[in-house]
């Protein structure tokens, strides 16, 4: 589908992404669509009150809209894909206000976490442990590029292109076995599902895309 660049002109597109790409969703779709296409293949699922929204978008026209409460998100299948082992960079539209939202997470071994404290600062977590938490919020309702990447055992949290959080650790993020959660904590419990929109998720398994800080991008991925 065509995609529109609301900063850079109509169908403006950004350059090709690279090869280690595993994810890609645009969540382009009628407003109330319950059901969204992965570029590389992945099955997604809609459940609860998650729903592809026409209220607000980054890029396209359209967003995911999951919901505040619990179990309300969609899920990607599982897949060695989202075994994060090396480098790696996840990096989405985020347009919230919520002060306790979920935006990513996994379960099972090496589950992992990417939420906010209850304040708006983005904690990252690791098997039950906090890695860290940002030094900036990031719920301003309005959108903003988030980024993490890990290049070797440095890994960085931007905001907008802007280092926000900055810790060394070689876990492994993820399994093969449990479904990627996006929008909501992955036991589905406790108010941490988003309360606001996301758009232009991907995810790459084996490459860092910025080990400083950047220009967030202007056009949607191809």
């Amino acid at each position: 589908m065509l995609k529109v660049n609301h900063l850079a002109g109509f169908g403006a597109k950004r350059a090709q992404s690279p090869s280690t790409r595993v994810l890609g969703l645009h969540f382009d779709g009628s407003n109330g669509a319950t059901s969204t296409t992965d570029i590389h293949g992945h099955t997604c699922t809609f459940y609860g009150s998650a729903q592809i929204s026409t209220t607000q978008s980054k890029f396209g026209g359209s967003s995911l809209k999951p919901a505040a409460g619990p179990s309300n998100y969609v899920g990607v299948a599982a897949s060695s894909d989202f075994v994060l082992s090396g480098d790696f960079t996840i990096r989405f539209w985020l347009f919230t206000s919520d002060v306790t939202a979920e935006p990513l997470s996994m379960g099972g071994t090496n589950n992992w976490e990417f939420y906010f404290n209850g304040s708006g600062y983005p904690m990252l977590y690791s098997n039950g442990a906090s890695l860290g938490t940002g030094s900036a919020t990031i719920n301003s309702g309005a959108w903003k590029h988030i980024e993490i990447g890990r290049s070797g055992t440095a890994l960085k949290v931007f905001a907008d292109g802007v280092s926000i959080l900055s810790i060394t650790t070689s876990a492994t993020f993820g399994n093969n076995a449990n479904e990627l959660c996006i929008g909501d904590y992955f036991a589905h419990s406790g108010t941490n599902g988003v309360d606001g929109y996301i758009d232009d998720l991907e995810i790459f398994n084996g490459s860092c895309l910025n080990t400083a800080n950047f220009t967030p991008p202007t056009a949607a991925f191809s």
